[in-house]
């Protein structure tokens, strides 16, 4: 599910469509009018006996929502279950591109095997004019490092960036920066990853960032019930 600003995109797939050509089927509902509708019907990729759908990753881009398909030759194994949602590496990937304003598809230029190696395990958001890439890859398993970039869907360019200093699970868009984890945060406008400062007190059991306008908002464990407020100074 995404939200665009004024609607709730809700997309699904069925067992046929997702063995037959991998489409998608959707519905949007708007809260101001009480109102759902359909959405027009998504691309469909070829239907080629050695072409096995493996997973999918969706972002809001500012007017449009962003589906990339990784697929691969061999098959996915259905007893194994991983938190990538990837068994195999992807040897394609397919770019949608949906508009809720025309309610069209469209097709964007497939990422290079490179790029689409760094896609298919990364958090993905959504700064404005890229999509800011942030995951952690094997460099001599089991070590980990992370790494980041951008990605411009429109001509498949991949650019790197400087990464944050600690591996990251999750990001955060405030409106005006990046947050990776608890730790760094990425500015658009410098390009640069800063290092936030240490919370009041020592993180509870469970915490999280979210992000609202050019505010951070970090919450501790339910038993504390305590929420602090970061805004990001400018400069």
């Amino acid at each position: 599910m995404l939200w665009t600003g004024r609607e709730l995109l809700v997309l699904g797939a069925t067992w046929e469509l997702a063995t037959a050509g991998g489409g998608l089927q959707g519905v949007a509902y708007d809260p101001g009018a009480n109102r759902w509708r359909r959405l027009a019907p998504s691309p469909q990729s070829p239907q080629l006996a050695d072409r096995h759908l493996l997973d999918r990753t969706t972002v809001w881009a500012g007017s449009r929502m962003l589906v990339f398909n990784y697929w691969s030759r061999s098959a996915r194994d259905p007893h194994i279950v991983s938190q990538t949602g990837m068994t195999v590496e992807p040897d394609g990937c397919e770019v949608w591109a949906y508009d809720p304003a025309t309610d069209r598809w469209t097709t964007l230029p497939p990422p290079s095997s490179q790029a689409r190696a760094l896609l298919a395990r990364a958090s993905l958001v959504w700064d404005g004019s890229d999509v800011v890439v942030v995951a952690n890859r094997n460099v001599i398993p089991p070590e980990l490092q992370p790494f980041a970039g951008r990605y411009d869907p429109d001509h498949a360019r991949w650019t790197p960036i400087g990464a944050p200093r600690q591996l990251a699970a999750s990001l955060t868009w405030t409106g005006g920066a990046l947050v990776a984890d608890s730790s760094d945060a990425y500015g658009p406008e410098t390009r640069r990853w800063l290092p936030l400062p240490k919370p009041p007190k020592a993180a509870g059991a469970q915490q999280g960032w979210i992000g609202r306008e050019q505010a951070i908002l970090r919450w501790d464990s339910p038993a504390s019930g305590t929420i602090y407020v970061l805004v990001p100074a400018k400069r």
